[in-house]
């Protein structure tokens, strides 16, 4: 048995999302590709002894929720999109706490790439 408020995780890593995405005129031109990392956080036991998807986090409808929810967003930050990003995931019932890491390819010159890391809760 758990201890009270101890919770589990459960991660997306890499999900590719298309969006509109950057301060400059030519990064809004067309859609760009960011990279998702999504951990969810939940208490899993009773899940894992039933063996019912229902009794937790539907990893497939929220990588689905989530890139769908993605490709129709258009934000100047990453910063801002990682929060939409959070917003989305918490919607989940289950749910109780999320990180979201948004990485940002080729963001600046001589750089692989640009992340935000947030942790938002219930």
């Amino acid at each position: 048995m758990k201890k009270a408020g101890v919770l589990d995780k459960i991660s997306i890593e890499g999900l590719r999302c298309d969006t509109v995405l950057g301060i400059f005129p030519e990064e809004r031109k067309q859609l760009r590709t960011v990279l998702v990392d999504i951990f969810c956080f939940t208490d899993i036991e009773r899940a894992a002894q039933t063996d019912d998807i229902r009794e937790t986090v539907d990893y497939g409808r929220v990588a689905h929720y989530v890139s769908r929810s993605v490709r129709e967003s258009s934000f100047h930050l990453v910063e801002s999109l990682a929060e939409f990003i959070a917003k989305t995931v918490l919607e989940f019932p289950v749910v109780q706490q999320v990180v979201v890491r948004v990485t940002k390819p080729a963001a600046i010159p001589d750089c692989a790439s640009v992340c935000v890391e947030i942790r938002r809760r219930k």
